[in-house]
């Protein structure tokens, strides 16, 4: 009988071992397949930052030479901007300078032109306050037709019977001289006209002109 239940005792033992052996076991197996399952999902998510990396590093790439392209356009089109502008620049200084050059030329050609003509007619006297108008103005008139491309352009030939006026007959005819001088336009015959009716104001300035001078 006490041989009986010692078999039982050690086949209760041989089944608890049996068991823990088996959980063991077990416990292994899910804390191999628990890091093979760690090890498989870090793997998969070192791919994914691989991948997001190199896709970033492609985007990264191409805003670089987006930029690069677009610094390109700007330069290109600043410096053509600034050879447009430098283009226009010494247009307008050429045509400046050639302007010049003519003008200078022209003023060169003018004035010799001027200086080979000699003066036929003898400068009218002054003209005095109380002065001979009609005598003043005809000589003035003959001198000017004979002499007066010697004499240069309209504004010379006003300043010539401006400077054959005596102060006394300038003042009398300020308003005139005055006029033409602040708007910087010079009519001879006007000026003439206008001392006709200062120095003769009962008569027109054809009346003056055509009147034969009294003896």
């Amino acid at each position: 009988m006490a041989s009986h239940g010692s078999g039982e005792g050690s086949q209760a033992t041989i089944s608890d071992a049996q068991c823990q052996a088996a959980c063991h076991e077990a416990t292994q197996r899910m804390m191999h397949e628990l890091a093979a399952e760690l090890k498989s999902m870090h793997a998969d998510i070192a791919t994914q930052i691989a991948v997001q990396s190199a896709a970033m590093k492609i985007h990264v790439v191409n805003i670089e030479a987006q930029t690069r392209a677009i610094l390109d356009q700007v330069k290109v089109r600043y410096t053509l901007a600034v050879r447009a502008r430098h283009a226009a620049g010494t247009s307008n200084l050429q045509a400046r300078y050639h302007s010049n050059i003519n003008q200078a030329t022209g003023n060169t050609l003018q004035a010799q032109y001027r200086g080979s003509l000699s003066h036929k007619l003898p400068d009218p006297p002054m003209l005095r306050r109380d002065g001979d108008y009609r005598e003043w103005s005809t000589k003035m008139r003959e001198k000017l037709a004979v002499d007066g491309v010697a004499m240069g352009n309209e504004q010379a030939r006003f300043m010539y019977v401006y400077r054959r006026l005596t102060p006394e007959a300038r003042n009398v005819s300020s308003h005139t001289i005055n006029h033409a001088f602040s708007n910087q336009y010079f009519d001879c015959n006007g000026l003439l006209d206008a001392l006709a009716y200062i120095f003769v104001p009962q008569a027109s300035p054809e009346k003056v002109n055509s009147e034969p001078k009294s003896s």
